[in-house]
């Protein structure tokens, strides 16, 4: 084997057989040479994480396993993210903090088939915009002879991150209108 690293940090003594071993190990590795992480290089093709490229050809080793703990670190720390659902003037809207693009959103209704409303348009986007269904309200108070109809929906919200976690959030979403 050619040793071609000789000024990059690598040591040029080799050290001798049998490489050190754990306590109690029944068959000790026989190790031929030792390298430094710097002086080998990944010469595999590029490894990516969706489109990012973590590890490219030709990367010192050292280089390499950092970038991959950095991902797996940083994976980790945005597995977890909040999503907060709020009211618009005609449906709702959400906000996810940190944010790890690209995010799907998908709203549904969970209630059975007396439900308030009805999502109006795509239910895949940040918001979405809610219609009362007539007739499917309930009649509350009156003042002066006038009578609110109370439109109620139990919404369900799924976000997925860009890592492929979820976060599931329900709301339940009511307006009126006067009778």
């Amino acid at each position: 084997m050619s040793y071609t690293c000789v000024k990059c940090g690598c040591e040029d003594v080799i050290p001798s057989a049998p490489c050190p071993t754990s306590v109690g190990c029944p068959t000790p590795s026989k190790c031929e040479e030792t390298f430094s992480t710097t002086c080998l290089i990944y010469t595999g093709d590029d490894i990516k994480c969706g489109n990012v490229t973590v590890v490219h050809k030709n990367d010192p080793i050292n280089t390499a396993l950092a970038a991959i703990v950095n991902e797996v670190c940083n994976a980790l720390n945005n597995a977890s993210f909040t999503v907060t659902i709020n009211t618009t003037g005609s449906g709702l809207s959400c906000s996810v903090t940190p944010t790890s693009n690209p995010l799907t959103f998908n709203w549904t209704i969970e209630q059975g088939t007396f439900n308030g409303h009805t999502i109006t348009g795509l239910n895949t986007g940040s918001s979405i915009v809610l219609t009362p269904i007539s007739g499917n309200t309930l009649r509350v108070g009156t003042l002066s002879s006038i009578t609110n109809l109370l439109y109620m929906t139990h919404i369900r919200l799924e976000v997925t991150n860009g890592l492929g976690n979820k976060v599931t959030q329900y709301y339940n979403y009511t307006n009126t209108t006067l009778d």
